[in-house]
């Protein structure tokens, strides 16, 4: 985002923290000339682009206790997990619909210590010690306050991909910055 700011200072971009059924339906209302968001399947009425797949993975603050001691060359267990307090996001999403498939499928009750919408609300809670988090693309600036191990014996990738109606015509803005979004890498600490 910095690097597009620096180079096209003739381009305000909009950003918005939607969940995905806000921001496809600001999509198919016309408010939105694309969104950015993880997306399975088919979908003939999107053109679809993909951008980055990123792996599963556990966050903690530091010094919790499923990184001190159990964590084997950063990688946990499913059943380490589940004994421990987390954080999740919204009821909708596809980390948290495949969280509570896992718990069911293990017998586990899933019972969030706390839920929320946008993921930062949600890193920032790891960070305060209020659970752990199953989590995707961590910032790197928080690298420094969280401990990251993969889990060995549940693997999920999501698979973010630009969005836009296939029979609508982005701005020359739009398509600027979805064209540079789509060739740029994401700062991710995993």
């Amino acid at each position: 985002m910095r690097l597009y700011a620096q180079t096209r200072r003739d381009i305000v971009v909009s950003l918005h923290d939607l969940s995905r059924a806000e921001a496809l339906a600001r999509l198919a209302a016309g408010e939105a000339d694309f969104t950015v968001l993880s997306l399975e399947g088919e979908h003939p009425e999107l053109n679809v682009v993909p951008m980055i797949d990123d792996d599963l993975v556990v966050i903690a603050p530091l010094g919790h206790p499923l990184l001190a001691g159990r964590a084997v060359a950063g990688q946990v267990t499913m059943d380490e997990v589940v004994r421990h307090a987390v954080v999740l996001p919204e009821n909708d999403s596809f980390v948290r619909l495949a969280i509570d498939s896992e718990y069911t499928r293990r017998g586990v009750r899933l019972a969030p210590a706390f839920h929320a919408h946008g993921m930062s609300t949600l890193q920032r809670m790891v960070v305060e010690g209020m659970g752990i988090m199953p989590a995707m693309l961590i910032p790197r600036e928080m690298s420094a306050a969280v401990g990251v191990a993969r889990i060995r014996d549940f693997r999920l990738t999501r698979h973010y991909v630009i969005v836009s109606p296939a029979k609508a015509e982005m701005s020359p803005a739009a398509a600027d910055f979805s064209r540079f979004l789509g060739s740029a890498r994401v700062d991710s600490a995993v």
